[in-house]
Formats: structure tokens, sequence, C-alpha cells
């Protein structure tokens, strides 16, 4: 996997250097290990991984584009259309993810940050907390995020798909209410109503399939990423049909008042 050091050339000196003492060096090491053998648009190509006595350089593929927080920040470029439009690519990467074999892979630290959106696609980055699920189910610590991490990453309980399908709903939650969960929203249960207002304002069937990610329990959520990835594209038809459309009619009520004119 790695050169030697008398292999590195010069030009390395150019990338980010991962430093062999940092903490975060596993996580780097970890993310360069579980992208090399994916092969999918949506995720950056990592070319090679090179080494010298003190640091590792990770040759990754430049993706052009803005994240989906600065993309928040800036709502006027996007639409309904075009942010479901996202969620669903997002979900397409995942079914994706999820059905790798031998071992499905868990994305688990999922947030905006991560998601990269330019030119009507998105690209996923940093796998640095990514696992392959040997088992049914894993049990331990893993690193999320405040605000998007899942139930069971927050009390360290079983890990599994469903808890992908958790940070993808608290994202899209995040999006169309600016807010993130709470400690206390997550004891008190997505149901309750101050949670419940602020996702009203979500068109059509997306806040339901938004609460339906965030169930508490497991076996409440969608049990797939593709049952999801299937439901957002429903909403995305109906969201499409249910658009509006006006027709414009000119018509004048005495002779010479040039409506042909005005038409033309």
């Amino acid at each position: 996997l790695f050169s030697t050091e008398s292999s590195v050339p010069d030009s390395l000196l150019q990338y980010p250097r991962i430093k062999k003492d940092s903490p975060d060096s596993r996580l780097y090491l970890n993310e360069a290990a579980c992208v090399r053998n994916l092969r999918h648009n949506m995720i950056p190509v990592v070319y090679d991984i090179e080494e010298d006595s003190e640091n590792y350089y990770i040759i990754q593929e430049y993706i052009e584009g803005i994240s989906l927080r600065e993309l928040f920040y800036d709502r006027t470029t996007i639409n309904i259309e075009n942010i479901t439009d996202y969620f669903i690519q997002l979900t397409e990467l995942f079914v994706y993810l999820h059905e790798q074999k031998p071992y499905p892979i868990i994305y688990i630290d999922l947030k905006p940050e991560h998601i990269i959106c330019g030119q009507g696609r998105i690209h996923l980055i940093d796998f640095g907390s990514a696992i392959q699920l040997k088992n049914s189910y894993i049990t331990g610590q893993f690193m999320g995020t405040k605000g998007f991490a899942a139930p069971e990453i927050v009390n360290c309980l079983e890990v599994d798909e469903r808890t992908d399908i958790y940070v993808i709903g608290a994202v899209m939650k995040w999006w169309f209410t600016g807010k993130t969960l709470s400690e206390n929203d997550l004891k008190k249960g997505i149901h309750n109503i101050e949670f419940d207002n602020e996702v009203k304002n979500c068109p059509g069937n997306l806040r339901d399939i938004i609460m339906k990610c965030l169930e508490t329990e497991k076996d409440n959520r969608f049990q797939t990423v593709r049952e999801l990835n299937q439901k957002l594209r429903q909403c995305s038809f109906k969201l499409s049909k249910d658009k509006s459309s006006y027709r414009i009619a000119v018509a004048g009520s005495q002779p010479r008042v040039g409506v042909t004119h005005f038409c033309t």
C-alpha cells in the first residue's frame, strides 16, 4: 500500500501532509483505505498513498464545488426541486455503499460539510469514520457530529445501515429548518410538538419522509436506504406535478387598442 521513503518524489511536497504522529492520522488512512477500492462518480478517486519518514500523502481527485453548508447560506441559487434531487443523489450513493460486497460500508458521520455540490451533482467526501459492517450490527464508540449523530451513536449502542438513514434525515431536517437536533430532542423523541412544527414548512410528503428517518427506534425508520430513495423519488415526482403553471390571455374591449401589436 505504501511506497518506501526513497521513492517519494519531490512533487509530493505540494500535497497536504499528514503527520505520522498526528492523533488524526489513523482517520485519514482509514478514509484512504476505504475509498481506494470504491468506484462511483459521487466519490473522489484516491489515486495513490505515499509516505516518507514523517508524513503520509494521500493523492486524491480534486472536486470542484461548494459544501451543502455554504449552499445553505446562498439559497437563492437553488429551488425545492434542485435540493430534492441532491438528496435523491445522496441516497443513491448510500445504496451503493450499503450494497458493497462482502460487507456493507456504513458512513456514520454525515454532515453538510461532507457534501460537495457543483454543476447539478453532489460528491461525498471524508470517509474517516466509515466502517465495514462485518456482522449484522456493530457495537462500540464511533465518531459522530453533535446535532446530526443518531441516538445509537450518542449512546454507544448497536450501529447498522439504519444509522445512516437517521443522519441523512438529520441533514435534510437541518436544510429546511436551519437547526440541528439537540440532546433534549433526542430525549423527548421525534414527535414532540416543537420539532413537529419546525418541519411543517417542508413541501409535499417530504416532511413525513424526514420524520420517519429521524425515528429514535431503528425499527420505526426506513429499513433500507433503497426504500428511502424510492420515497424521495415519489416525492420529487409529486412536486413536479404540483408545480403551478399559468396561462396569460390578452383581450381588447374596443377596436384599435393595439392588442395584436401588444401580444407580438
